[in-house]
């Protein structure tokens, strides 16, 4: 329990300091272009419909869930700050709920979404391992569901060169300043391709993996998953 609180108090420090409404809607035209891509390509994913019961792990701001078109919408966040903001996002949307939880520890029944979206959430929690338990509970057998990560290795390669040619402030605006590695801004664990594969091994499959913004600079990997059962 002590562990859960504090880091839930570690977490709520991150988000105020490195918060994401302001990394992707006052950054710079190309990092707004990334981020705003990574969002279409879920939503391309995801195919939602007015049948869905769809769920947002992390939803952080609730950019996503507010356009979610769907018979049932829930976005989940551990953050006070983005608790707040989501609801203040989705407010006039009267088919969007918000509950505040733990990732590890979500409050819903056995198979009660088909449609699940978790981006760039599993690099900030304490156990990547317990959230894909989670998933694969809450999932019915046919679910979408669409996890997102950061190419860190590629990113951090990216930052230290612009850290060091001292124009990554031109990539920001406002209070938003970002660290020089990924490591050190929010991040629990880094990923790659081949460490997430071996993270869902027998439990999930993957359908389908999209490069943002392309295959030739991978910055996000997007992917498609369905349950093995």
């Amino acid at each position: 329990m002590a562990l859960k609180k504090s880091f839930k108090e570690w977490n709520e420090v991150m988000v105020r300091r490195y918060n994401p409404e302001d990394y992707i809607f006052h950054s710079n035209f190309l990092v707004k272009f990334v981020e705003l891509m990574r969002f279409k390509k879920i939503k391309d994913l995801l195919q939602l419909t007015i049948e869905d019961h769809f769920l947002d792990i992390g939803c952080g701001s609730g950019y996503l869930l507010n356009q979610a078109v769907c018979k049932r919408g829930v976005g989940m966040d551990i953050s006070d700050l983005m608790v707040k903001t989501a609801w203040d996002n989705c407010k006039n949307n009267g088919k969007k709920f918000i509950v505040q939880s733990d990732a590890e520890n979500l409050p819903f029944k056995n198979r009660s979404f088909n449609k699940i979206v978790s981006t760039e959430v599993i690099e900030h929690i304490l156990h990547p391992e317990v959230l894909l338990k989670e998933i694969e509970r809450v999932s019915k057998n046919d679910t979408v569901i669409v996890i997102t990560i950061p190419n860190e290795k590629y990113i951090n390669w990216i930052k230290n060169l612009l850290f060091s040619l001292r124009v990554h402030k031109l990539l920001f605006r406002k209070n938003y300043r970002p660290s020089r590695r990924m490591d050190d801004e929010w991040h629990l664990h880094t990923f790659d391709i081949k460490k997430f594969k071996e993270l869902i091994n027998g439990k999930f499959i993957i359908e389908k993996t999209i490069s943002i913004p392309t295959a030739f600079l991978p910055l996000r990997y997007i992917f498609s998953l369905k349950r093995i059962f």
